[in-house]
């Protein structure tokens, strides 16, 4: 005699419920991103005064060149006295996120069971807020990887924040191109790196050519272009009147942020280097040159911001249909000069629940951000991509 399927004893499948495998509130979370390291490390070691600001826009200044007034001269000449009007003020505007969480009494309270003889497999209210906020941190880390937009980002009266790319890329003067959304760059944060004693508002570019070195000496690898990235960043003041220049002493880490194939390469680099370099690994357990530790952004692996295309149009950095220049691109990033600036009060500040007396058993709630992303300086930043006369996929 044959048996019969589970689904044949009716009455037991009206009367059993369903075991689940873990409790309420223990939900995988395979809407998150593969990580959100871009955050991390930009507000690692920042103190919340350096992040948290007021006032109607956020603001500061530069000093990108001097006049030279320093002169030779014989005893007894006349002096003329200069009066030289340096410096230059960005200015950089608010921008505004929101994330909505809407329910209804009927979702929560059929879901609650207190008081009440019902089996409840998940909490309905914890899902509710797990979906909102895996929602916030994915936005944010697509929004500072995002493609530059000078009419969304750069404008007065856009409202995306700027991105990482903006400031950090491989484009002359840094300045994003014509293949960009809305069209080529002739400022970042209201300054021309083109214009005369401003050339320094651009970020440090390198590139290399293969991903080992060859020939005699031995140059043109991706340990060269870090060697030669990192002595041009290698900023250091006088040994007196250290209050006019900027501290030589130890400031919020700096990252070198690419994608799973750069940081694989970087790895490979190292191993056929013989285990030569002075630190591998960062106490965050990423591998480091420099002391700088090489940060894997899962964001990097998909994200088109690169002249890997075709003719004007941008693509992924392993584009190899487009020109000969795909391959890993690194971004050495400073996070003193390159920081997440909120409004002290808006920072995913809960405004409550809002009821509307015409629908009063629908409700809302709002998590409110005001904030952008600012560059204090660029040229402390670097950017190393292939030099584009061979495609560099990985090893």
């Amino acid at each position: 005699m044959a048996g019969s399927p589970m689904s044949a004893f009716t009455r037991f499948q009206d009367i059993t419920g369903p075991t689940y495998l873990t409790s309420r509130e223990a939900v995988i979370n395979d809407a998150q991103k593969r990580n959100y390291r871009t955050a991390g490390y930009l507000l690692r070691g920042q103190q919340m005064s350096d992040v948290l600001q007021g006032g109607s826009k956020i603001r500061d200044n530069i000093l990108l060149s001097v006049d030279r007034v320093t002169h030779s001269y014989h005893p007894g000449d006349n002096e003329t006295i200069p009066m030289p009007q340096t410096g230059v003020t960005w200015t950089v505007e608010w921008r505004f996120w929101i994330t909505p969480l809407g329910w209804t009494d009927q979702q929560i309270e059929l879901n609650d069971a207190t008081g009440d003889l019902v089996h409840i497999f998940k909490s309905e209210w914890f899902r509710m807020q797990q979906d909102a906020v895996t929602d916030q941190f994915n936005y944010l880390e697509d929004v500072w990887w995002a493609v530059p937009d000078k009419t969304k980002m750069e404008a007065v009266d856009g409202k995306e924040q700027f991105s990482i790319p903006v400031f950090i890329n491989e484009f002359p003067n840094g300045l994003p191109s014509s293949a960009h959304p809305g069209g080529a760059w002739t400022t970042v944060m209201g300054i021309d790196p083109t214009a005369a004693g401003k050339t320094n508002w651009a970020p440090t570019q390198q590139t290399y050519n293969q991903l080992l070195p060859s020939g005699t000496p031995l140059t043109g690898g991706l340990v060269s272009a870090f060697d030669k990235a990192y002595d041009r960043v290698d900023f250091a003041a006088p040994p007196m009147k250290a209050e006019y220049f900027e501290s030589n002493m130890a400031q919020p880490q700096g990252f070198i942020a690419c994608s799973l194939q750069g940081k694989a390469n970087a790895r490979f680099a190292y191993r056929q280097e013989n285990d030569r370099w002075q630190d591998q690994w960062d106490p965050f357990g990423q591998p480091a040159y420099g002391g700088r530790p090489f940060v894997y952004i899962a964001q990097l692996d998909t994200a088109a911001i690169y002249p890997t295309g075709t003719a004007a149009a941008l693509s992924t950095e392993l584009d190899t249909d487009g020109t000969l220049n795909a391959g890993p691109r690194y971004f050495g990033i400073q996070p003193k000069y390159l920081r997440c600036v909120y409004k002290s009060n808006r920072f995913m500040k809960d405004l409550g629940v809002f009821t509307d007396k015409g629908t009063p058993t629908s409700h809302a709630r709002f998590w409110d951000n005001w904030g952008n992303l600012v560059c204090r300086s660029r040229q402390r930043h670097f950017s190393i991509a292939p030099d584009g006369t061979a495609d560099i996929v990985g090893a």
